[in-house]
Parts: structure tokens; C-alpha cells; sequence
């Protein structure tokens, strides 16, 4: 099978543009990659839109063994709730999405602009556009209390290696030194 036709534009679309999907009987989804990016753009551009999901957040604790006490409507509130801003260095979801525009096209030698493009290597990486959930403690799981939104430079630059206290130390010195870099390269946020 080399084509398939997508559910939704019922155009014949080659079997690479839909993701892999055990619940089908070709394994393949049902809806081509212009369709699901048209889908997830509407969904965004909805207010009462929340990126995050709670069950991918209980998988990922019970692979862990971590507590997760986590419900959809406890986290859709929690995300409304929380400012939309970096905990660690407090940049904006808008000064984050320009940061790592910047970041991404720059072809100069400046290392401080560089050493960035890592936490933009793979297309999941380099596409998300607001905060991300980081666990301030990396030894607890998801719950309310340990969780927090962080902008995904300084969530990749934390891992599991940080402490959340250490994270308020490094990541603003981090950032200032980046977003001077980027204006000396004549770059403006």
C-alpha cells in the first residue's frame, strides 16, 4: 500500500504522511499531515484551548513509578491558573517563541547564541510555541504542588539535574547572557 485516503479532505495522500496507529487495521491513521497541522492550528487559536493531557502525564508516572494525582479538569484548571510565563527565568510565551526563532535561523559564530540550538534539534523540539510542565522536584511526579510552567529552554536545560532552587540561580543568568548575545548580533526582542 502506497497511498491512503485521508478522512477528512478524502484526498490520496502517499502511507509516509500519516502517523503509525495501532488501533487501525493498515496501522495507520486516519487523517493526512495537513489535516492533523489544520486540526491542532484550530485547536490552538481556541481560548479555552489546553495543551497539556493529563493521561500522558499518568502514563509517563506509571512507566516512573511516580505518584500522579492528576485529573483532566485539576490540570485544565491548573494551566488556566499559573501565568504564562517562565517560573525559572520569567520570559513570556511570546519572548520565548521569538527567542527560539532567533535562535533556530542564526548561522553566525557567536557560541552564546549556539549552545542553544541543541534544545532545538529534533522537529518536536523545535516546534513548541508556550510553556511546557516541568516537575520542580525530578525525584516526585505530577501533582499540583510539584509542578510548574516552564519555557522549554530552561525545562531541557534543568533535566534531571537540577534542583528547582539551583534552576532560579542559573536560568536568568543564562537567559540575560543569551538575550544579550542576540541583540549584539543585532537581533531584537
Amino acid at each position: 500500500m502506497d497511498d491512503k485516503q485521508c478522512k477528512k479532505c478524502k484526498h490520496w495522500e502517499p502511507i509516509e504522511t500519516f502517523n503509525k496507529s495501532r488501533r487501525s487495521e493498515d496501522g495507520y491513521g486516519d487523517y493526512c499531515a495537513v489535516c492533523r497541522r489544520i486540526k491542532r492550528m484550530k485547536q490552538q487559536q481556541n481560548p479555552s484551548y489546553v495543551p497539556v493531557n493529563a493521561s500522558a502525564f499518568k502514563a509517563r508516572s506509571r512507566r516512573n513509578g511516580w505518584e500522579c494525582n492528576l485529573t483532566t479538569k485539576r490540570l485544565n484548571t491548573w494551566w488556566r491558573n499559573t501565568p504564562d510565563a517562565c517560573v525559572y527565568c520569567g520570559i513570556t510565551t511570546k519572548q520565548y517563541i521569538i527567542i527560539r526563532d532567533i535562535v533556530m535561523e542564526y548561522h553566525g559564530d557567536d557560541w552564546e547564541i549556539n549552545r542553544f540550538k541543541r534544545f532545538f534539534s529534533t522537529s518536536i523540539q523545535s516546534q513548541i510555541a508556550r510553556m511546557t510542565v516541568d516537575r520542580k522536584d525530578t525525584m516526585k511526579g505530577y501533582t499540583i504542588k510539584n509542578m510548574a510552567k516552564a519555557c522549554w529552554i530552561c525545562n531541557a536545560l534543568k533535566s534531571n539535574f537540577f534542583s528547582e532552587e539551583d534552576m532560579y540561580l542559573i536560568s536568568k543568568r543564562v537567559m540575560t547572557k543569551l538575550r544579550a548575545a542576540i541583540a549584539k548580533n543585532h537581533y531584537y526582542l
